[in-house]
């Protein structure tokens, strides 16, 4: 589809109600998902993607509420089994990483409601034990924005010395560090640029502990496992793939001695055999579901996809009401192809 035609496209579907999309793109169930919510700004996710404000978020609580059957895991989970049909347009909320406002900001909010929610939590990163490489990124940005203008420069000649790199100018710094996938790499710039991600860990305890784990799912929420260690599976054997999924499974499972633990793929299920995927559930009765990020895509039935809410492609500024957010999911699946089925 040419820039013209898809602008007059988006322009059309941009005038369709959400009820009738609801209508036209039949899905027994829409999933969501966050990362963020926070009343003020967060170094480790800033430069990322937008974060939820607190007071947003609890407009989107009031608006999924009043126009959704909130489903839980268990809803989820007998429902793949029993095709039962529900009363209204049906939905369920996620929130992946594992981040502490995840217990201070999010479980108020979602126990004022009697909401139930799922939490995929990144198992290597329990009780701050870890950092996520990304996390290290926005904490680079972060500091080397803090710097005086020739401050920066020298900083940058330092990074190009010792990786071996031309990072260029401050324009050039920003889409560069977030192109690096290595850990190593991201440890040397933290060091180059003075971001202690040891000493942040143990002041700020970005993510959640294992109290708090065993807390959440006492108050009924369905605590999730989301990997190990945060990497992109499709790009891994498939012997890691699958100590990746049940690693970090049973360690949940070790926390909240639940029956299933649903587990939610890093980043994407993009480019992982769904017959591995299919094998690896038949011999680990204990994995409950899977869950991705494909917005409205269809998958194989152990699979929901789950809507991004903080997507800058959806989400644009940040700041869209979940209404929004929901109705432009509607529109870039229908824009990026009618129907389409994930091909992995």
């Amino acid at each position: 589809m040419n820039r013209n035609n898809k602008n007059k496209s988006g322009w059309f579907l941009g005038k369709i109600p959400l009820s009738i999309y609801n209508q036209l793109i039949s899905r027994d169930v829409i999933g969501l998902f966050y990362h963020m919510v926070s009343a003020g700004t967060v170094a480790h996710t800033e430069h990322l993607y937008p974060h939820r404000d607190v007071d947003l978020f609890e407009r989107d609580l009031k608006f999924i509420k009043e126009n959704y059957e909130v489903l839980s895991f268990e809803d989820l989970h007998a429902k793949r089994f029993t095709r039962s049909g529900l009363r209204k347009p049906a939905i369920f909320l996620s929130f992946d990483d594992g981040f502490s406002q995840c217990y201070s900001m999010v479980r108020p909010l979602l126990l004022k409601y009697e909401l139930s929610c799922i939490f995929f939590i990144t198992t290597n990163f329990i009780d701050n034990q870890q950092m996520y490489y990304r996390n290290k990124v926005s904490l680079c940005i972060d500091q080397f924005q803090s710097l005086e203008p020739g401050k920066r420069q020298e900083k940058l000649w330092e990074i190009s010395d010792q990786l071996n790199e031309q990072v260029g100018s401050d324009e050039t710094f920003i889409p560069w560090i977030k192109s690096i996938t290595s850990d190593d790499t991201i440890d040397s710039i933290c060091t180059i640029l003075n971001v202690n991600t040891d000493q942040y860990l143990l002041d700020q305890k970005p993510y959640m502990t294992a109290e708090e784990i065993k807390s959440m799912s006492e108050d009924g929420f369905t605590v999730g496992a989301h990997s190990q260690r945060h990497q992109k599976l499709g790009r891994l054997s498939n012997g890691e793939i699958e100590s990746e999924i049940v690693g970090s499974c049973e360690i949940i499972q070790s926390i909240t001695g639940k029956d299933y633990v649903p587990f939610s793929f890093p980043n994407t299920a993009t480019g992982i055999d769904r017959n591995l995927l299919n094998q690896i559930l038949f011999e680990h009765p204990s994995i409950g579901l899977l869950f991705d990020a494909k917005g409205l895509d269809i998958d194989r039935d152990f699979i929901y996809n789950r809507i991004w809410v903080e997507s800058p492609k959806l989400n644009v500024g940040g700041n869209r009401p979940i209404q929004q957010v929901i109705k432009n999911a509607y529109e870039d699946y229908v824009i990026t192809g009618f129907a389409r089925k994930v091909r992995p």
